[in-house]
Parts: C-alpha cells; sequence; structure tokens
C-alpha cells in the first residue's frame, strides 16, 4: 500500500493579485509555518512551474491566494492502491466556496508531481491544437477528487474578485471537456456541472459583493455560449482586469444589469435559472439547505479515508460495528411478509422498493446507508434463524455473497444469498455490465454459510424470471470466477429438477430460455436487467388475440383517486426497424480510408476493448457500435430495440418536461394522462368515463332527457310516473341502483358510442365523440395505434433534441447521435468524413498511447516511413517481449537497442511501467534514427533519455561504448556509455549473428528474438525452431524462452543473462 501524508510534502502558497492575499499568506504561516511562496509569475503555467522549482520533495502541495485553509489538512492521510502511477494525477481537495456554498474543486489545495508539472503544456503554454489544456489543468492532467472539506474560498474581498471568479466560472462550467458544445447541446453537460452553472448564476446575495460574482458567471455564460468571444481569454488574468475596467461600477445599476444578461441568456437558452436572482434571504436559505453531492472515489485509493461534509468542515464519521441492512423488493408476491420479519429481528432494517434496475436499486439502497459497509436481502429471502449480521469485514472493498438454498431444486450457492457490499463502491458501480454483485468490485469473498431460502417461487412470472435471469448469467459465462464444471452442473439442476415443486414448471421453462439466450450469439446481457424487457418474453406464448382485453382495472379495486389504465395488446413494430443499418439512404458509408481501417486494428491489438467498437464502428458504421460507445444505455434501448419507458427516460435526463402526460398516455394507456393532454374543453366526458359521474352523463346527452335525469338524479318521483310504461325494469334499475348499463338502454341507441366509451371503456368510440383535430388525432393514433409518428409530433415542440432522437430510433440516423451525444462527436466525425484530426483525438481519448502523438505528426507531416512499424505481426512481437520482461526484469538499467530501427518498443515499455535509466537506438539505415526519435519524442526532450545513433551494431563496444551522435540541427556530440541491458528483435538480420553475439560481455542481461520466416530476402539468419535460436544464443541463465505464433510465421524469443 503506498501511502500519502500531507506532511511528506512542501507547501507552497500561489497569489497573483488577489486583494487578500496577504491576509490569507498571514494566516497560512500560523497554521504552516515553513510554507514557501510563488507571488506575481503571469500565467498558470508559468506560475505552477515556478512552485515546482522551488520544490525539494517529489510532490508538492498548493495553496491558492484566495484559500485558507483548515489546521487538520496537515494531518490528511491517504492510502492508495499497491502498485499505482500516480505521475500524472493531481490529488484535489473539496474547498467550501464563500460566495455561494458550493463544494468542489475550484480554489481548493492540490497536489502535483513535480517532475509532470515541469514537463506539463497548459494555459498559455498549450498546444495551439489542444485548446482543452488551454483553459484548465483537469482537461490535461488526471485528477483524484478527495471529499474531505479542508479549505475556504475566500473570493470576495473587492468587487473585483468576485465578478472574476464568478466570471471563470460561468465560462468553464459550460465547457464540455474542455470544448464549447452548441446551444442545445449544453443540456448534455455532466449534471454536476449544470447544476454549480445554475448556482453560481443565482446564489450568493447574502455575502460582501456576491451578486458581483453572479454578474460575472452570467456574463460568462452568455458571452460563451451566446457569442463568438474566444472563449480561450479566461485564462488569461490580464485579459479580464481589462475586462472589468469597462464593466458597470455602480452598484445601484448592478441588479439591472444582472437580470439584463438573464433576460439575454433565457432568449437564447433554455436553463432553469430566474432572471431575478435569489435575494439575500432567499441566497442564505438556499446555502442552508442545498446539499452537495460528493466527489466519486477514485479507485487508486484503498479506503475511504474521508467523509464527504455537507455542512462542517469539523465532521468526524462515526464508526460502527453494526453495519445497515437494506431490502432491494420491487414486485415480489412475499416482499411484505419478509421485511416484516426481518424488520422484527432487526430493527435497524430498512427497505427500497419499486426501484426499476437491478444496478439502480442497489445503488438506491446504498444511498441510505450511512456504514461503510451494507447487508443487501432481496425481497423473497426468508432469512435463516441462525444468521445475525453480525460479521465484520476485514477486507471493507470486497463483495462478500452467503449461500441461499434454493426451494425449486435445492441447489444451495450464493444465488438470492445475503450480500455485504462497499458503500460507497456501489454508488459508483459499473452499471453497464449485466452481473450487478461483479460490477462493484474486483474482490469477491464466498461465504459458506446459509443465510436465507431465496423464495422466488411466489408466482408463475416471479419464478419464471428468476430462472430466466440467472441461467442466462451462467450459460453466458458472464460472472466473474465461474467455474467450467460447476456451472454446467448448476445449468443440469435448474432445467431438469423440481417440476413436483410449487411453480416448478415455470422455473424449468424460465432456466431452459435463459440458457437458450446466454447461450445465442450476440445477445444483450444488459436486457435480463430490464423486467419490462422479460415480461415480453415472457408472455410471448400468451394468447393476446383480442383488440382489447380490458379498458380499465375492476370496478371496485380501482380507488378514484389512482390512475385509470387502459391495458392494451402490444402492437409489435415493423421488423424493418430490428435491423441494424449503417445510415440512411441519402447518407451511405463513404469508402474507408484503408491507413485507419489498418490503424484501428493495430490499436485494438495493443489496447484489446478499448478500441474494439471503435474500430467496428468505422468499418461498417453499424448503429449498435456508437451507441455502446455513447454508453448511454436509455439512448441504445430505445434506438436498438424501441424501448419506450428508455425514450421518456432519455428525454428526462436531457432536461425536457411537460411530457410526464404523453409518457402515461402512450406506455400506460392512463386515460387520466389522455384528458389532461385534451384540456378543459372535455370535462363533462372526462368524469362521465373515469369517474362514472350521471350528472356529467346528463350533460352530455342534453335537455330532452330532463325527466329521466330527474329521476336518475333527483329520484323525482313525479317524473318516475310521466316514464312509467309497460316495462319497467331497466327504470327501476336506473333509479334503485344507479346502473349505467340500464340507463344507456333507456336514452337508446343514438348514443352507442357515449356508451362504449362509459361502460367498456372503448378508446375507438371515445376518439369518436371528441372533436377532430391534428392534435387529437395525434393522441388517438399514439394511443390506439402505438403510432410512433404520432408520439413524436406530440413531442417534437418541447424541445430542439426531440427530431434528432426520432431520427436516430426511427431512421438509424447516425448525425443525429452526434448533435444528441456530443461527446462522440470526433466518433461520428472519423466514420461519416473519414476524418483523420478526429481520429488521432479518438485514440488519445480511449487509449491514452503514447503512439498517438508520434504517428499523427508523420501522418500530418507527409513524413516518409515504413509502415510495417505498424504491422500486426510486429506489434504483437513487441506486446510479447514487454509483457514477459516485466515478469522477469522490469528495471533495465541503460538499454542498447541493437538494429533499433525505428524503436517502436520503447513506448510499449513506457506503458508496461518498466524502468529503465535511457535507452540508445543503433541501426546502419541513416533515415531511421529521426523516425525513432520522433516515435519517442518526449524521452528525447528528457535529457536525451533516449537516443537514436547512425551505427553498424558490429562496430559497439559493449563494454564500455564511446561514439558520436548527431543532433537534429546537424550538429554532433560524443556520448560514452556502458549497457546493463542488450536488446535485440531483429536477429534475422544479422548475417554474421555469432561473430555479432560474440562481441557480448557476460552478465549483461541480453534480450533476443528471431522467427522461421525464410521467404523474406532481408531475412539471412532465420531459426527453423526454437531449439535451433536457442542454441545460437547460449546463456548462463535463462529467464525465459518461448514461441508466439503469427500465422505465417512463428517468432522467437530468449532472454537471460550470457
Amino acid at each position: 500500500m503506498k501511502q500519502f501524508k500531507v506532511l511528506d510534502y512542501d507547501i507552497i502558497y500561489l497569489s497573483y493579485d488577489e486583494p487578500n492575499a496577504e491576509e490569507n499568506y498571514t494566516n497560512l504561516l500560523t497554521k504552516v509555518p515553513w510554507a514557501k511562496r510563488i507571488h506575481g509569475v503571469e500565467g498558470s503555467d508559468a506560475a505552477h512551474k515556478a512552485c515546482a522549482e522551488i520544490a525539494k520533495t517529489k510532490r508538492f502541495i498548493t495553496i491558492d491566494g484566495d484559500n485558507q485553509i483548515d489546521e487538520q489538512f496537515l494531518n490528511e492521510v491517504i492510502n492508495f492502491q499497491e502498485g499505482v502511477d500516480l505521475t500524472r494525477h493531481v490529488v484535489s481537495w473539496t474547498a467550501d466556496n464563500i460566495i455561494n456554498g458550493l463544494r468542489y474543486g475550484n480554489g481548493g489545495i492540490k497536489c502535483w508531481d513535480r517532475e509532470t508539472v515541469l514537463k506539463m503544456k497548459t494555459h498559455e503554454n498549450a498546444d495551439p491544437d489542444n485548446i482543452a489544456a488551454g483553459i484548465d489543468f483537469c482537461w490535461d492532467l488526471e485528477y483524484i477528487q478527495i471529499n474531505s472539506l479542508m479549505s475556504t474560498v475566500h473570493n470576495n474581498a473587492t468587487p473585483h474578485q468576485a465578478w472574476r471568479a464568478g466570471f471563470r466560472e460561468g465560462v468553464k462550467m459550460c465547457l464540455i471537456e474542455g470544448i464549447k458544445p452548441a446551444k442545445k447541446e449544453l443540456i448534455g453537460n455532466h449534471w454536476k456541472n449544470l447544476e454549480r452553472l445554475y448556482v453560481w448564476c443565482m446564489a450568493g446575495a447574502d455575502v460582501t459583493n456576491g451578486l458581483w460574482a453572479i454578474y460575472g458567471a452570467r456574463e460568462g455564460l452568455h458571452k460563451t455560449m451566446c457569442t463568438d468571444w474566444e472563449y480561450i481569454n479566461v485564462r488569461d488574468f490580464e485579459y479580464l482586469n481589462d475586462l472589468w475596467k469597462n464593466k458597470v461600477q455602480d452598484e445601484s445599476d448592478l441588479l439591472e444589469a444582472i437580470e439584463d444578461y438573464g433576460e439575454r441568456i433565457l432568449a437564447d437558452i433554455e436553463l432553469p435559472i430566474a432572471v431575478t436572482p435569489l435575494d439575500a434571504q432567499q441566497s442564505k436559505f438556499f446555502k442552508n439547505t442545498y446539499r452537495n453531492p460528493p466527489r466519486p472515489e477514485h479507485p487508486y485509493i484503498r479506503t475511504n479515508t474521508t467523509q464527504f461534509n455537507t455542512f462542517s468542515s469539523n465532521f468526524v464519521p462515526t464508526k460502527k460495528t453494526e453495519y445497515d441492512i437494506v431490502m432491494i423488493s420491487y414486485d415480489e408476491a412475499n416482499a411484505d411478509e419478509n421485511f416484516n420479519k426481518l424488520k422484527t429481528r432487526f430493527p435497524r432494517a430498512q427497505r427500497i422498493h419499486g426501484v426499476k434496475g437491478i444496478h439502480q436499486a442497489h445503488i438506491a439502497a446504498a444511498n441510505v446507508c450511512s456504514t461503510e459497509m451494507f447487508w443487501i436481502v432481496d425481497g423473497d429471502a426468508v432469512i435463516a434463524d441462525d444468521f445475525n449480521f453480525d460479521y465484520i469485514a476485514e477486507d471493507n472493498r470486497a463483495v462478500h455473497v452467503w449461500r441461499s438454498q434454493n426451494p425449486i431444486n435445492d441447489l444451495v450457492y450464493g444465488y438470492g444469498g445475503v450480500k455485504l457490499f462497499p458503500t460507497q463502491m456501489t454508488r459508483d458501480m459499473d452499471t453497464s455490465r449485466p452481473d450487478m454483485t461483479t460490477s462493484i468490485s474486483d474482490r469477491f469473498k464466498k461465504m459458506e454459510k446459509i443465510s436465507c431460502i431465496t423464495a422466488f417461487n411466489s408466482s408463475e412470472f416471479s419464478t419464471w424470471r428468476s430462472a430466466f435471469r440467472e441461467c442466462a448469467k451462467l450459460s453466458s459465462k458472464v460472472i466473474d470466477r465461474q467455474k467450467e464444471d460447476e456451472t454446467n452442473e448448476r445449468l443440469k439442476t435448474w432445467t431438469t429438477v423440481g417440476r413436483d415443486r410449487p411453480f416448478g414448471e415455470f422455473a424449468l421453462a424460465g432456466a431452459t430460455a435463459g440458457m437458450e439466450f446466454g447461450l445465442s450469439r450476440g445477445s444483450d446481457l444488459r436486457l435480463i436487467n430490464d423486467f419490462n424487457w422479460l415480461y415480453e418474453q415472457f408472455t410471448e406464448t400468451t394468447d393476446t388475440t383480442e383488440e382489447w382485453q380490458q379498458m380499465y382495472n375492476d370496478k371496485e379495486t380501482t380507488s378514484k383517486t389512482q390512475p385509470v389504465k387502459i391495458e392494451l395488446t402490444e402492437i409489435q413494430a415493423d421488423t424493418e426497424w430490428k435491423q441494424t443499418i449503417p445510415f440512411k439512404e441519402d447518407d451511405p458509408l463513404p469508402p474507408r480510408d484503408n491507413f485507419i481501417v489498418d490503424l484501428l486494428d493495430r490499436f485494438e491489438i495493443m489496447y484489446g476493448d478499448k478500441v474494439t467498437n471503435l474500430r467496428r464502428f468505422y468499418n461498417d458504421g453499424h448503429m449498435l457500435d456508437i451507441l455502446r460507445i455513447t454508453g448511454n444505455e436509455d439512448l441504445r434501448k430505445f434506438v436498438e430495440e424501441r424501448n419506450y419507458h428508455s425514450l421518456f427516460r432519455y428525454l428526462e435526463d436531457k432536461g425536457i418536461e411537460g411530457i410526464e402526460d404523453i409518457r402515461k398516455m402512450y406506455i400506460e394507456k392512463n386515460v387520466h394522462s389522455l384528458f389532461r393532454l385534451l384540456g378543459e374543453d372535455h370535462e363533462e366526458l372526462r368524469k362521465a368515463i373515469t369517474e362514472d359521474n350521471v350528472h356529467s352523463l346528463f350533460r352530455l346527452v342534453g335537455d330532452e332527457h330532463e325527466d329521466l335525469r330527474k329521476t336518475v338524479v333527483e329520484e323525482n318521483l313525479h317524473s318516475l310516473f310521466r316514464l312509467l310504461g309497460d316495462n319497467h325494469e331497466d327504470l327501476r334499475k336506473a333509479v334503485t341502483e344507479k346502473n349505467i348499463h340500464s340507463l344507456f338502454r333507456l336514452l337508446g341507441d343514438e348514443y352507442e358510442d357515449l356508451r362504449k366509451a362509459v361502460t367498456e371503456k372503448n378508446v375507438h368510440s371515445l376518439f369518436r365523440l371528441i372533436n377532430n383535430s391534428d392534435t387529437t388525432e395525434d393522441l388517438r393514433k399514439a394511443l390506439v395505434e402505438s403510432n410512433e409518428m404520432s408520439l413524436f409530433r406530440l413531442i417534437e415542440g418541447k424541445d430542439t433534441l426531440v427530431e434528432d432522437i426520432k431520427k436516430a430510433g426511427l431512421f438509424k440516423n447516425i448525425w443525429s447521435i452526434k448533435r444528441l451525444e456530443p461527446s462522440v462527436t470526433d466518433e461520428v466525425n472519423l466514420t461519416m468524413d473519414n476524418n483523420r484530426h478526429a481520429l488521432w483525438r479518438v485514440l488519445e481519448k480511449y487509449t491514452g498511447s503514447l503512439y498517438v502523438k508520434p504517428l499523427e505528426i508523420l501522418d500530418k507531416q507527409n513524413i516518409k516511413y515504413d509502415k510495417d512499424v505498424m504491422s500486426r505481426g510486429q506489434l504483437k512481437s513487441k506486446k510479447w517481449l514487454v509483457e514477459e520482461v516485466k515478469k522477469v526484469c522490469p528495471d533495465l538499467g541503460t538499454v542498447f537497442l541493437c538494429a533499433g530501427w525505428y524503436s517502436s518498443v520503447v513506448p510499449m515499455l513506457q506503458e508496461h511501467k518498466i524502468d529503465f535509466e535511457k535507452i540508445r537506438s543503433f541501426d546502419l539505415d541513416p533515415k531511421a534514427w529521426k523516425i525513432a526519435e520522433i516515435f519517442n519524442a518526449d524521452l528525447v526532450s528528457d535529457a536525451w533519455k533516449f537516443k537514436a545513433t547512425t551505427q553498424d551494431i558490429m562496430d559497439i563496444d559493449y563494454v564500455e561504448h564511446s561514439y558520436t551522435t548527431e543532433r537534429l540541427d546537424g550538429t554532433t556530440a560524443p556520448l560514452t556509455e556502458m549497457p546493463h541491458t542488450i536488446i535485440n528483435t531483429s536477429c534475422e538480420h544479422i548475417d554474421n549473428f555469432s561473430k555479432w553475439y560474440d562481441l557480448l560481455p557476460e552478465g549483461r542481461l541480453i534480450i533476443l528474438q528471431s522467427n522461421n520466416y525464410f521467404s523474406i530476402e532481408e531475412h539471412v539468419n532465420c531459426s527453423s525452431s526454437l531449439q535451433e535460436f536457442s542454441a545460437s544464443a547460449p546463456m548462463q541463465t535463462v529467464l525465459y524462452e518461448g514461441e508466439l505464433d503469427l500465422g505465417q510465421y512463428t517468432r522467437y524469443m530468449k532472454i537471460g543473462r550470457k
């Protein structure tokens, strides 16, 4: 474990022109007398480099000039995971903003790696094409966010200071990964950033100069999103100071100026802010009640040593010896009974009920817990009498699973058992993985004790569903650490045993169907967590041929305050919509760029799944692949599966309002929602249908039935006798029983549609009673026919992005995905336009590979080089080499790379964290050294940690070599070096190999590769077998030798000491 102690590092106070800098520095010195200071350095990059230069420790801590720290910060200790590399990571503590009460990293304490800061290129020093790095560190370096509240930002000493603080955050909170989005895409920004933007624009009037911060935030937002202003200027404090000089300086005009920006913003962008900000009393109330969201715990942190403090910086978490207990239930018939039993035995038990989605339900459970771990009990679990929830975990990052007994087939294992989860890791779980338990942590502890009986066989569907889900997971091998024989035996038992038990036949049917689903190639295992989809599978064989089976719930069981539902038969979408097609006919996939095809293939070899979906999307243009890349499950389900539950969740996440009644009408067939959409013109019809209101019914039929109305409603006997005739039964029922059916028989056939609407709940008749218009026709089609085009016509006026959702879902339009999810703009541009600029950005995004920049330089500058350097054989061979070297010798010292060519193995050595002091590459090809130095430019610029030279490897003194190397400017430099490691991956090219091998001194680490590819003319020293190759290079200590099948040929490798 790597332990991080604040007191181990230099603390540096970094100030520029803050009006309260001297006061804050004096405050710091009372707590940290040894603190150093950097003041007045222009430019954030230069200022932080100045801090790095005076720092004497490997890492250093910065305190900004407007910040005052809590003394407890000096006692801060963080435990990191073993083996993690924190070099490019900034540790960032939470700060309290005195203006608006926001608590996040803005202005907070930071801890930096000294060498990284000295080499970084950010702000004024950023590469011109790296706009994001030019604005803030967070879009160039990796941040480890710490929840501990360790300082307060006092950024309101003057109107100027408060305005600048608000302006800068108003700009940065708009940006998505440092890039300005389109206006309609702003709502797609991270929800935390949007929420903070809204707060900056509304709160702060209760503190000195707080209104100036609000003014600045609104101005920054408006200039960024509504004008062509160069937003990169937000990094330049002198530019901002000049901008301030032109501001309104009269306090009396300030509120008017704030409201003016509010009106302009709302005219251009739909944001949930008001024209007038909160007044002082409202702002104070807001800050006292608003709960800042926690910052997610970084996976590098071993234990959660800090707690997020919402109100007090002196909060100390209580250590509990008993963990919280939560039952999660959904629709289990026995859930209430099981929870009552649980609560009786363990009063601390809580319950989460009805949350859709397995992952979401467990996240909801974690959110109600205050202990570092918590127990999970399923709704169908009957807890064993001897299970007491008293276990205390030694490893608080591991998932613990107890065994359970299956009531159908008597299997005993972890399925349905009680679980103990790490609380914060559950909140931050990977929701894209189908097996929820293994998506929380890679640590798993199987507990032997039987915790419960999983009584899932409480109904036909519950039984079928449970069996389907478990067998889908078992057969697909999606569960980590599965044992083949054990899994197969469990599948056999699930699908064959227990027919005689309650609902046993449904368990066997579900198990068989689930097994087949899990074994089917291409099955999306995430569907097993969608209970609506599971119900569709369960009811596939049910007879649902009648058009309207049951319009309403039974009157006696449906309260008038509950939604009245119309249950329609499912109208399946045309099968053509189930197909995945690349683009619209007028948007054909352009011819593929072979360079991009090959490069994506090579990066997949090196980086695996990180690139797989990207490669597939570029090669084939399939909609499913770009949807997987977005990571938005609701968007994927709607576009690929036409899942309208997912559509409305997606619209809600995008902030589209006013669609709840459309959702209920379309999905739930909710008549109350339908009438709210129709408006008040149909109030009497609504009451007659939904409430069986006889008064409303008579108002609909008119005055011609006045005597009948008085008889039925007022029980007026004078009217009754005027109506009497030979047949009185229907009249009797109408008067004495208020029987609606009898009443309509009295009214006659002319009210047939009204009768059907009221008594049969016939929606066709209902719409025939309503005056027709375009809107009512779309409502009818959406409700009765599940017509998708009508649905979109009803909601498209709510937001411009609805049109793009329609294009993506109904017409499979890829361009629409880019507009819906701006984060995949480059991926779409790459595929649709063969855009190589986008290629380099997406490769950097998904891999962070050291190969991206050199390959981009070679491509953009049209530098000729042998592209075989990125061939499949070359990459697989070098990947094999570094993986084996890391196992046997992770520190190579000074390396001589013989016949090193372009030295493309060196970036792999770096990425695999193999240590070396320096690397020297030698090759006969006079053109190779410049290409090699492009591939390793970062090491070349780092005091020649890498240098390539044109030289025959037969002329090298491998004991101590003195030679002359060439610089890029044509000058030369003498070098003398002694290698610890000698690498030659081109032994097949060495004409007199034995002579060269004799030059190598004893005791040095030697790494060699050759092959049996005799058909290549330049291969003058191939070996026919590993044994032959090994014999040609005798070693006193062999650390590794092996072979790699590359299809056309076999690669051989030997590592050891001569």
